[in-house]
């Protein structure tokens, strides 16, 4: 597309990286002031920036060469999509962040150094290798500051969603994550298939205790068939139903042979 296609947009205080748009330069077909994130007011063609030529007034390039050197380190890639996401429309992820109401401090939106700074105190390691470290928001509601925010590994930053579901188990609030995390719970599927069927927490998790240790008076049906030679479908269906006294316990069907009553009313 050449300019003339930008003729008609306005950008006004639209963002466009470190850019926002201030005003269109008069007598112009697509000339606009745009204001950086340095306080600086350069003028360029509106299809420069919104192809993204220019993301800054060329203070981001030099700034990062000259004091901080993390122009082209992952933190600085940090920082840059934090701003984008919460100033420019054309992120795609600007409405859950700008688009409702989720800004950074002016400290930090006009200095990258006091970011860095402020990370570097809290947790941020540019030598350590291999951490993958996330900048998260204590409170999803609020936007970037230092005292809401801080930086957290992809499992801390996962619990914190706002389209986390939570779950109630002795009084306290676990997503599933953190319920078999702090329980050492080995089968999280076990759970999820659960849920999904209504049963709560305290109920899942006293039958993943027994499903852990099962007594030896529940005896799986099929193994019991076996031992009495009777029929396998028909012991199971009469479990099912409830005729016959008994247990699923993960995916299996357990004979209760502590309860007499039960063995006399199986079908041989």
């Amino acid at each position: 597309m050449n300019n003339h296609g930008y003729d008609n947009l306005d950008i006004t205080n639209q963002r466009f990286g470190m850019l926002t748009g201030v005003r269109k330069v008069e007598g112009t077909r697509s000339r606009w002031v745009f204001k950086c994130d340095c306080g600086n007011e350069i003028t360029l063609c509106m299809g420069r920036v919104m192809n993204k030529n220019f993301s800054s007034c060329g203070c981001g390039k030099i700034k990062a060469r000259a004091t901080h050197g993390q122009r082209h380190k992952p933190i600085y890639g940090k920082y840059y999509k934090m701003l984008d996401r919460c100033y420019s429309p054309k992120n795609p992820y600007y409405k859950n962040y700008g688009g409702r109401g989720i800004t950074v401090c002016d400290e930090w939106r006009h200095s990258f150094e006091a970011f860095y700074k402020w990370s570097l105190e809290n947790g941020y390691n540019p030598d350590v290798k291999g951490v993958l470290l996330s900048l998260d928001r204590i409170d999803n509601n609020k936007g970037y500051s230092p005292d809401n925010c801080r930086w957290a590994t992809p499992k801390v930053q996962q619990n914190n969603k706002r389209s986390n579901v939570y779950y109630s188990f002795k009084g306290k609030a676990y997503t599933l994550a953190q319920f078999v995390d702090e329980y050492n719970i080995t089968s999280k599927a076990f759970f999820v298939k659960k849920l999904k069927k209504g049963k709560t927490l305290e109920q899942i998790y006293e039958e993943w205790l027994l499903y852990c240790n099962i007594p030896s008076y529940m005896v799986e049906y099929y193994e019991y068939a076996d031992k009495m030679n009777i029929s396998k479908e028909r012991l199971r269906k009469q479990l099912v139903s409830g005729e016959v006294k008994g247990q699923k316990i993960g995916k299996k069907w357990y004979v209760n042979t502590a309860i007499e009553e039960c063995i006399s009313k199986i079908d041989k």
